[in-house]
């Protein structure tokens, strides 16, 4: 960041508003108007600590909203996820639950059909002949994600 006649150059064109959580029902536009909130500059350093999904949010629409931790003193954020509610996307719990078993979205899928579906598509026998595979594979991928601490993962499902 440096000062061109009286006006600031930032090296990424971004900047970050930090807003209070009563504040979360205003549109990023709304807390770029409010002339209380300062624009902090965002470094490149910054950016690249944020996750891809993030970083591609905001290159594709130009801005996102984020809830997590940033730290000042680093300049990094830190644990971060999308949007400002509290809601979470059914989705991205099953994304979270493969990335805890390992990227294995196939064993995921056969835990959700077993726990979830009705009967005629819960059994593992049930599973594999949709797949043409043996019971035991399903069998042995349930058992992976069901060892799992699958509690917070699955609640909105």
């Amino acid at each position: 960041m440096d000062l061109k006649e009286g006006r600031i150059s930032i090296d990424t064109n971004y900047v970050m508003h930090f807003v209070e959580r009563s504040e979360r029902h205003l549109t990023v536009y709304d807390i770029a108007a409010l002339p209380e909130k300062t624009a902090y500059p965002v470094s490149r350093d910054t950016l690249r600590t944020l996750d891809h999904w993030a970083l591609s949010r905001l290159h594709s629409d130009g801005h996102i909203k984020l809830t997590g931790v940033y730290d000042r003193d680093t300049k990094q954020f830190l644990d971060v996820e999308e949007g400002w509610t509290e809601y979470r996307n059914p989705y991205d719990e099953i994304a979270e639950l493969a990335k805890k078993a390992d990227g294995d979205f196939l064993s995921v899928i056969y835990y959700l059909l077993s726990e979830h579906a009705s009967d005629q598509y819960a059994y593992p026998e049930s599973i594999a002949e949709i797949r043409g595979i043996e019971p035991s594979t399903v069998k042995n991928g349930i058992n992976k994600v069901a060892d799992l601490d699958t509690g917070k993962y699955l609640d909105d499902l």
